[in-house]
C-alpha cells in the first residue's frame, strides 16, 4: 500500500517533472489564438524608412488542433505574449499556424519579402526584457512601453521609435531599456509562425530562466527526499 508520505512525494516528484519538462525542445506546428487586449499606434523608422503599427499585449491560447480555445479544454493558456517581428507590418489575424521554439532556430531567415532587418543577438535581447519586466506590465500603458522596448532589443539600430506613446508611456519605455542596457538571455519561448507571407507575425513570450527552474525542482526534490527520509 501507499502511505499519505509515499502519496505527497509522488505528487511533489510530478511537479519537479512539470517544471523541467518546461525547459524542453521545440514542440510541432500548432495553432497560436491570439486575442488583442488593447493597442495605441506607434510611427517609427525601420531600416530608415517610416513605419507605422500597432504595439501592446495580445492574450494567447495553444491549441494542437484547429478549434476554439475556448470550448477546448486541451488548449494552453498563454497569457500575455508580445509581438517580435515587424517584417510584416500588415498581419492582424486572431489565429497562426506556429512553431514553438526554445532556441534561436530561424530567427535569422529571411521571412516576408526577404528584407529581414534582425540583429543576430536580437531575440535574446528582447527575451531579457520579456522576462524582467512582463509581470511588471501590469497596465495597457506599461504593456505598449514593453513591447516598443522589446523592438528596440530585437532590432537594434534598425528600428526608431518617433511618436505615439503618452509621455508617461514613454517614460515607462525608457525606464525599461535603461535598465536593459544590452542585456541578453538564453531563457525564452518563441513562436515562429510558420504562415507565409503578409500574415506572418513572430510572438515572444517571458518564461523562467532554465537554471532558476532547475535550482526550484531540485530544492523540491529535496525536500521531498528528505521528508521520505524522516518518515521511514
Amino acid at each position: 500500500a501507499i502511505t499519505p508520505g509515499g502519496v505527497r512525494m509522488k505528487r511533489r516528484l510530478a511537479l519537479v517533472l512539470l517544471i523541467l519538462g518546461l525547459t524542453a525542445g521545440p514542440a510541432g506546428a500548432q495553432m497560436l489564438f491570439v486575442d488583442w487586449i488593447a493597442q495605441v499606434q506607434i510611427n517609427f523608422l525601420f531600416g530608415g524608412s517610416s513605419a507605422t503599427t500597432y504595439a501592446g499585449a495580445a492574450e494567447g491560447w495553444l491549441d494542437p488542433v484547429d478549434a476554439n480555445p475556448a470550448t477546448n479544454p486541451a488548449a494552453e493558456a498563454l497569457g500575455y505574449i508580445y509581438c517580435v517581428d515587424l517584417s510584416n507590418l500588415a498581419a492582424d489575424r486572431s489565429q497562426y499556424d506556429v512553431s514553438v521554439q526554445y532556441d534561436d532556430t530561424g530567427w535569422l531567415t529571411p521571412v516576408g519579402d526577404g528584407d529581414d532587418l534582425r540583429r543576430p543577438d536580437g531575440l535574446w535581447r528582447a527575451a531579457w526584457l520579456a522576462n524582467r519586466f512582463s509581470n511588471e506590465a501590469n497596465s495597457n500603458s506599461k504593456r505598449f512601453a514593453l513591447n516598443v522596448a522589446i523592438w528596440e532589443a530585437a532590432y537594434g539600430d534598425y528600428f526608431t521609435y518617433q511618436s505615439g506613446l503618452t509621455s508617461s508611456q514613454e517614460a515607462h519605455m525608457n525606464n525599461y531599456l535603461a535598465e536593459w542596457n544590452g542585456q541578453q538571455s538564453m531563457s525564452v519561448r518563441w513562436f515562429d509562425n510558420d504562415t507565409p507571407g503578409e500574415y506572418h507575425q513572430d510572438f515572444i513570450q517571458g518564461v523562467p530562466e532554465p537554471t532558476s527552474l532547475l535550482l526550484l525542482g531540485g530544492g523540491l526534490l529535496g525536500t521531498a527526499l528528505l521528508r521520505r527520509r524522516r518518515q521511514s
